[in-house]
């Protein structure tokens, strides 16, 4: 929300949704759901040829049961070995699976975490080193950070104009890759990176843009 008085106001969702065309919560979803129209839809689009065979995965006390799985991991099962590059007979190729970015890790923060503000503080102050050593002299970052609760947001709010002055330009993730149109919604635009930095060398902000998610710097 961009207007403040809208903020917390709140509202209801314009779609109705019938509770007894999804399975209950917890519980495995019995025949009924597979004999539904969206599911037979869903079905019928997926190319099961193109399927790995792998078996489905069983828990047991809340945990995946690997007691059976070979040590080999064939499957390149992450759950078990934090495997990335998956064996070319799943028919899968390999993909990125990290960004290696800085993370502010503020999600462990006490007190949801166990580590302590100055541990977190610790980390953001390199973030505003890595601006003026060189660090990102030839590229950018986007900068992992969590809206998590009052602590996670209180430290970006507090950070925030350190790293600003660190940074040549400090912008939402999708005008630094000129996404303007990052949402499924086609009624909503980001301005280019060239259009928002004019903005802003012209001393207004732009009113377009999420006021969430990561940004680049």
């Amino acid at each position: 929300m961009l207007i403040s008085d809208q903020q917390c106001v709140s509202y209801q969702s314009p779609y109705s949704i019938t509770p007894g065309a999804y399975p209950i919560i917890w519980q495995v979803p019995g025949n009924e759901v597979f004999s539904t129209p969206e599911f037979k839809q869903v079905n019928s689009s997926i190319n099961w040829s193109m399927v790995p065979n792998i078996a489905p995965r069983k828990m047991v006390n809340g945990s995946f049961d690997t007691s059976t799985y070979p040590p080999t991991d064939p499957d390149c099962w992450w759950s078990f070995s934090s495997c990335t590059m998956p064996n070319s007979a799943t028919g899968l190729k390999p993909d990125y699976s990290i960004c290696p970015e800085p993370d502010s890790n503020d999600w462990q923060m006490e007190p949801a975490g166990k580590k302590t503000p100055a541990e977190i503080d610790a980390i953001f102050e390199d973030f505003v080193k890595m601006g003026k050593n060189g660090t990102f002299s030839n590229s950018g970052a986007i900068c992992l950070q969590h809206e998590l609760n009052n602590g996670t947001m209180s430290k970006a709010q507090q950070w925030f104009p350190s790293i600003k002055s660190a940074y040549k330009h400090v912008i939402p993730a999708a005008i630094c890759l000129n996404i303007t149109h990052p949402y499924a919604e086609t009624n909503y635009t980001f301005p280019s990176f060239a259009e928002y930095i004019d903005t802003l060398s012209n001393s207004s902000s732009p009113t377009n843009h999420s006021p969430s998610g990561s940004n680049k710097t």
